[in-house]
């Protein structure tokens, strides 16, 4: 594994900013991955289609795989620039996008599993906290349901799981521990 750097911040010499995993014989990063993923309309249409009944569950209402894929590409490049407008803004910005993944949590940690989404977006993007404006993308998902019982919700926690042992593992706990690669 490795940490490739997607987004830094203004500031000089920090090592803040958004951060994603790529792993050892991938050509690209989880976080290009995904973004690729949400934008090809084939994937997307396979995707809605297999989980049609979590679509018009009622959860976001009752729409159409058309109605969604076309919702999901504004989304995400909605959701590209306002990641780059805050990973570029003074400290703790893209704490507001990025907060702890389980709802009962009030303390901020280290390595802490974390979610960023924008309102009203089934877009997610999973990721480990280092700092307030510090995190390392793991993965993501469009979730369609309120819980994360559905099986493609379930793999981006294991994946949580594996890469936040793997940076307990290098001793990289902060953004200053990032010069340890």
């Amino acid at each position: 594994m490795e940490l490739i750097r997607i987004l830094a911040s203004k500031n000089e010499g920090s090592l803040d900013g958004l951060y994603s995993i790529q792993f050892k014989g991938e050509s690209q990063c989880e976080y290009d991955k995904l973004l690729e993923k949400w934008r090809n309309r084939l994937e997307l249409f396979s995707f809605f289609k297999e989980n049609i009944s979590d679509l018009q569950n009622g959860f976001w209402g009752n729409i159409t795989i058309e109605e969604a894929m076309s919702i999901t590409a504004v989304d995400v490049d909605t959701f590209e620039e306002i990641l780059r407008i805050h990973s570029q803004g003074g400290r703790y910005e893209l704490q507001y996008i990025f907060q702890p993944l389980y709802n009962h949590e009030y303390r901020l940690t280290s390595l802490q599993k974390s979610k960023g989404k924008i309102k009203r977006s089934w877009l997610r993007l999973y990721a480990l906290r280092l700092d307030g404006n510090c995190f390392v993308i793991t993965g993501g998902a469009i979730k369609l349901t309120n819980d994360m019982r559905a099986a493609h919700l379930q793999a981006e926690l294991k994946k949580m799981d594996h890469i936040r042992a793997f940076l307990h593992a290098k001793d990289i706990y902060i953004p200053d521990d990032l010069n340890s690669l």
